[in-house]
């Protein structure tokens, strides 16, 4: 099932994590492994630094696989909701 997570930052992690480089490299090492979708940063209503990740999750064990390196290495609050695209409605775009 389409997933998507949104995992926020801290503000306190975040920046550490930009003053002293590691904060790219620990980003591409989760996003290496959780093979997304689609990835978009941003920043939420709060000002913290937000990732929304869209991944396939195939059974709900799957999430701790998803969450868990969110919270061990930014101590990130993460939610995870399902979505779908408009193909999967059999909707066509023009």
């Amino acid at each position: 099932m389409r997933m998507l997570l949104i995992a926020t930052i801290p503000v306190e992690i975040g920046n550490a994590g930009v003053q002293d480089a590691s904060l790219p490299g620990k980003l591409k090492e989760i996003l290496d492994e959780q093979k997304p979708e689609s990835v978009y940063l941003s920043i939420n209503d709060d000002g913290a630094r937000t990732a929304f990740v869209v991944v396939n999750m195939e059974k709900s064990s799957d999430l701790a696989k998803f969450a868990e390196p969110w919270f061990q290495t930014f101590n990130a609050a993460v939610t995870l909701r399902p979505c779908m695209t408009p193909d999967d409605l059999g909707l066509e775009l023009t």
